[in-house]
């Protein structure tokens, strides 16, 4: 599998506000498809399971680093999934979403990854495109052939149905990441949340009072005139998902997303 620092360059960019837009990377795959065409409508109110577009000011990654490792800081403009507002308490457990314990239906077109064995190498057009390029080629394994694969449930069944060779399928996740920085917006480091398992946090309301911190300064830092210490929160706060729920830069990396960011709604 390449590493995380590559998911970074899957973020979705537009390049001005309302109007249609044309989607340059998978992170909203099969819902929206690389090189699809959309339409964004301005908006003030937002609702969960609306595909929002927001500003997000972060790391460029497409302009390299400096001689120290470095990347400058940009706005960029994104669109995701909503899926949790102010109030709410989430978790992610193997790729499901509970929001105040209850689950949440996957969208239609989620694409999760999938470890796929089969007893001869397969020759399929998913083979060919992003869902084997995103995780790696395939290994070799006790006379097995084992693919991981970031593909919706459609796209799993017509591939399950044209290719005989295939004997088993499991739903994969990603491995534990063990470090001072895992690269993901949680309340403590130390906790080894993933992509597939992120939580539990509860979203704060307007006007509680919050404690930012070196642990969870990830979760708010983008949050506007939030600095570390104590802070009251001024206005409502999302977190958003992408579909292509393992290759996605959202809230479970860039942290809460406050409504003075929000612009509009994907349509």
């Amino acid at each position: 599998m390449r590493t995380a620092l590559l998911f970074f360059f899957f973020t979705v960019l537009c390049s001005c506000k309302g109007g249609v837009y044309r989607a340059p990377s998978n992170s909203m795959a099969e819902t929206i498809r690389e090189g699809e065409s959309f339409y964004i409508r301005s908006a003030n109110q937002f609702n969960r399971n609306d595909i929002v577009a927001f500003h997000y000011y972060g790391d460029d990654y497409t302009a390299g680093p400096d001689e120290e490792g470095h990347f400058q800081k940009h706005w960029e403009k994104r669109f995701c999934r909503l899926v949790a507002i102010s109030g709410d308490s989430l978790q992610i457990r193997n790729d499901t979403v509970y929001l105040n314990g209850k689950m949440v239906p996957f969208p239609p077109g989620v694409k999760l990854m999938y470890k796929i064995y089969a007893v001869a190498m397969l020759e399929d057009e998913l083979l060919a495109g992003d869902a084997r390029n995103d995780f790696g080629p395939a290994e070799s394994l006790n006379n097995q052939i084992i693919y991981r694969l970031a593909l919706s449930r459609d796209q799993l069944a017509q591939i399950q149905k044209r290719q005989p060779e295939i004997i088993q399928v499991e739903h994969a996740f990603p491995e534990p990441m063990i470090s001072e920085d895992t690269m993901y917006a949680s309340i403590n480091p130390a906790l080894h949340w993933n992509s597939s398992n992120y939580g539990p946090v509860r979203i704060p309301l307007p006007g509680e009072t919050i404690e930012v911190t070196s642990l969870n300064y990830k979760l708010y830092h983008a949050i506007p005139g939030i600095k570390m210490g104590t802070n009251k929160i001024q206005e409502q706060l999302y977190f958003v998902l992408g579909d292509n729920r393992h290759m996605s830069m959202d809230s479970r990396y860039i942290g809460f997303l406050a409504h003075s960011n929000m612009y509009g709604i994907v349509k």
